[in-house]
């Protein structure tokens, strides 16, 4: 399972849900990464987004249909779509849109080495946004009719992965109805395996100090009940995914989690990295142009 090479007749495709309640208009401290949490994620997902589009979606000047983009904003009790142009009506995009869909491109911050900041040229394709509560279980519900759709449309390809980014918890619903629409995303399955679900915990600190969880296989019960319940309805990590992160120098058990909790801009960019490997285990990465 797991090991379906990427084509333009099965393509992957990656969604995204970011919370952008009030809560990520706060800063990320003592970092010149972004200025708030919420310009943090807009950072990254660019970031990977460019990055996908360069290593699956573009060969000698065109563009191949291999690598589906979704990204929604949650905040204020609805979920809207994030990108400068129109989804399709199974709520992704298409390479052909999101590959030159960006609206301009920006000088960023991608990383830190000691008081050098490394900047890079990206496309911007979403920007910040923050406001309101964190309708978290209606997000995951959306999320759970675009990947039936495209697990439906695509039933050989590698399964739709959803990756939820947040800095907090779930305000339109209890846990009981979080766990069930996360369901909802887990058990959707195309013939390579079923959904993916990762959750991102953000904090403000940015020492790195404190990811008091990272890829956790077990969770040791003095933590709350909020730390749990996200962890227990992140989706077991692949093994292509978990030779990723080792070979990005995490230490990764056997049955480990996407979870992470309060991770700085380094880690939530490392997480996008590692969530959207598209290459199988057994083989190199081989992009099928049919």
């Amino acid at each position: 399972m797991y090991s379906k090479n990427i084509s333009s007749q099965q393509p992957a495709l990656f969604l995204f849900l970011v919370d952008s309640s009030g809560s990520m208009s706060d800063t990320w401290s003592n970092s010149k990464i972004g200025t708030s949490l919420a310009e943090g994620a807009a950072i990254s997902i660019n970031q990977i987004m460019y990055d996908l589009s360069l290593n699956a979606c573009i060969k000698d000047s065109k563009i191949i249909d291999r690598i589906h983009i979704a990204v929604y904003n949650y905040n204020s009790g609805v979920v809207q779509w994030a990108l400068p142009f129109n989804p399709t009506p199974g709520g992704w995009a298409n390479a052909d849109d999101w590959v030159t869909g960006f609206t301009h491109r920006e000088e960023v911050a991608i990383s830190e080495d000691g008081d050098r900041t490394i900047t890079q040229e990206v496309p911007i394709w979403i920007t910040p946004t923050a406001n309101g509560g964190t309708p978290m279980c209606a997000a995951l519900n959306k999320a759970s009719e675009i990947v039936q759709e495209h697990a439906k449309t695509y039933p050989d390809s590698f399964p739709p992965t959803v990756i939820n980014i947040t800095d907090g918890w779930p305000t339109d619903g209890d846990w009981s109805k979080l766990k069930n629409n996360a369901h909802k995303i887990t058990s959707v399955s195309t013939n390579d395996g079923s959904c993916l679900l990762f959750n991102i915990h953000l904090t403000r600190d940015q020492s790195g100090e404190q990811i008091e969880l990272k890829f956790p296989s077990d969770i040791p019960e003095y933590y709350e009940e909020n730390v749990k319940n996200m962890a227990e309805i992140s989706s077991i990590l692949p093994a292509n995914m978990v030779l990723e992160g080792k070979q990005r120098g995490h230490v990764l058990k056997e049955n480990a989690r996407g979870f992470i909790l309060n991770a700085d801009q380094t880690m939530l960019s490392e997480f996008l990295k590692i969530g959207t490997t598209q290459t199988p285990i057994n083989s190199p990465m081989k992009l099928i142009e049919n």
